[in-house]
């Protein structure tokens, strides 16, 4: 209970000072960024753009084709299982029609 009550305060004091560690740092820091952001010239903000859209269009095509083997497999996994479904469907069938066959019999042989 005691190390539970000591962990406790431990985690609450270096939380604290890291805290307000941050926040002193975050002024500078973040005049720091926006005199960075202001320096970037304008085709240096087009070429970044530019290499961004590129990026993107890479990440695009390469989603496309992990779609397309997506839909294959899919696709296979489908036939597969309707081949599956069909022959399950057709052995219901038969058994049912056995089963029935059967009853019919046995009450034939029972009753007459």
């Amino acid at each position: 209970m005691a190390t539970q009550f000591l962990s406790r305060v431990v985690l609450q004091q270096v939380t604290q000072r890291v805290l307000a560690n941050v926040l002193e740092q975050l002024p500078g820091r973040l005049a720091s960024v926006e005199e960075a952001a202001t320096k970037v010239s304008g085709s240096d903000l087009d070429r970044v753009n530019a290499l961004a859209i590129d990026e993107l269009r890479e990440q695009m095509a390469t989603t496309r084709d992990l779609m397309d083997q997506m839909s294959v497999s899919l696709a296979e996994l489908e036939r597969r299982s309707s081949w599956r479904r069909t022959a399950v469907n057709i052995l219901t069938a038969v058994l049912a029609y056995l089963l029935g066959l059967g009853t019919v019999v046995v009450l034939m042989v029972v009753s007459g």
